[in-house]
C-alpha cells in the first residue's frame, strides 16, 4: 500500500496535484489546530480534498494536531502509517512553518527500520523544482564520526573515485583505516561501489523542469 503524509493549511492545489502524481492508496493531511476559526477553514479546504478522494477511491483523512504536543503526536502518525503502509511519502506541502519543519523532524526521529521506507518531498513555490530527501540515508549520515564524514567529503568531490584517488586526498589517514572507513561506509548504503570506483549515495536530490 502507498501511503502520502502531508502537512496542510488552507491550499489545496499542491496536495491535488501530488495526489495525481503519486496515486497513493491513503492520504493523511495534518493540520495544526490554533483556533477554531483558523481551523474551520482548514476543514473547508479538507473537504474540498475529501470530495477528490472519494471520486477516486482514495482513504483520506484530517488529523488535528495541537502544537503544544506536535512532534510525539506526528511521530506518532508516522509510525502508524509506515507500519501499516509498504511505502510512505512525507509531503512537505503547506500549513504553518512549524507544522512544516515538525513533520521534517519527525521523519528523522524514526527507527531505522521504518525510516527505510520513507522518503520527504517537497514542491518549489512558483517555479518547477522537486526536492527529495532519502531520510535513512540522511540519518546514517549524521551517525558517522569526523573521519568517515571527511572520506565521504572526499568521495562526493570525486565522479567515480577509486581507493588510490580517495587516499592521495586524505594522506594522514592510514590505508588500513581508509579501508576499513570505506567498508563502513558501503555497509551503512553511503557509498555504492561500481566498477571498482566509489560513489557517493547523495540523501538530497532536487530536480527542475522547464
Amino acid at each position: 500500500m502507498k501511503t502520502l503524509v502531508a502537512s496542510f493549511g488552507f491550499d489545496i492545489d499542491f496536495i491535488t496535484y501530488r495526489i495525481s502524481a503519486v496515486k497513493p492508496d491513503r492520504v493523511v493531511l495534518l493540520a495544526l489546530y490554533t483556533s477554531r476559526e483558523a481551523y474551520s477553514k482548514v476543514e473547508k479546504s479538507y473537504h474540498l480534498i475529501s470530495v477528490i478522494c472519494k471520486s477516486t477511491k482514495i482513504d483520506c483523512e484530517l488529523e488535528s494536531i495541537e502544537p503544544s504536543n506536535a512532534t510525539r503526536a506526528v511521530l506518532s502518525i508516522l509510525e502508524r502509517e509506515v507500519k501499516n503502509a509498504g511505502n510512505v511519502e512525507v509531503f512537505l506541502s503547506g500549513g504553518p512553518r512549524i507544522l512544516v519543519i515538525t513533520l521534517l523532524v519527525a521523519s528523522l526521529l524514526l527507527p531505522d527500520e521504518l525510516a527505510s521506507k520513507i522518503r520527504v518531498v517537497a514542491e518549489g513555490e512558483g517555479f518547477n523544482c522537486r526536492l527529495e530527501l532519502d531520510v535513512k540515508s540522511l540519518i546514517e549520515r549524521m551517525r558517522i564520526d569526523a573521519r568517515s564524514k571527511e572520506i565521504l567529503n572526499k568521495i562526493e568531490l570525486i565522479d567515480n573515485a577509486t581507493f588510490m584517488e580517495i587516499s592521495r586526498r586524505a594522506p594522514d589517514i592510514p590505508r588500513s583505516t581508509m579501508y576499513r572507513r570505506l567498508d563502513e561506509l558501503l555497509k551503512r548504503g553511503l557509498v555504492e561501489k561500481v566498477n571498482g570506483y566509489y560513489v557517493a549515495k547523495k540523501p538530497l536530490k532536487v530536480e527542475c523542469g522547464d
